[in-house]
């Protein structure tokens, strides 16, 4: 992310935008790659504000070893094993 924080809420807000054209039943989340303190904000969906999407990125802590892969890997794997529980 490199704290281009207004970047990344201004694209949240457009994605937003398009699957609104699609659906209005979904929710999006932000995570820091590193996973450590606060990594996650969200979820996010029809309801939420430009507001909430555009401060998302300023509650996560600073993610200062940016393993893309690694957390996704970590965080999707928390979802699957709680939706299969």
């Amino acid at each position: 992310m490199s704290d281009n924080f207004e970047n990344v809420s201004i694209g949240l807000d457009l994605l937003r935008g398009d699957i609104e054209t699609l659906t209005y039943d979904y929710q999006m989340g932000i995570i820091n790659s590193s996973m450590s303190e606060q990594y996650f904000a969200g979820p996010f969906d029809k309801d939420s504000t430009a507001v909430e999407l555009f401060m998302a990125p300023y509650f996560l802590d600073r993610d200062r070893f940016e393993e893309l892969f690694s957390s996704s890997k970590k965080i999707l794997s928390r979802f699957i094993k709680k939706s299969c529980s």
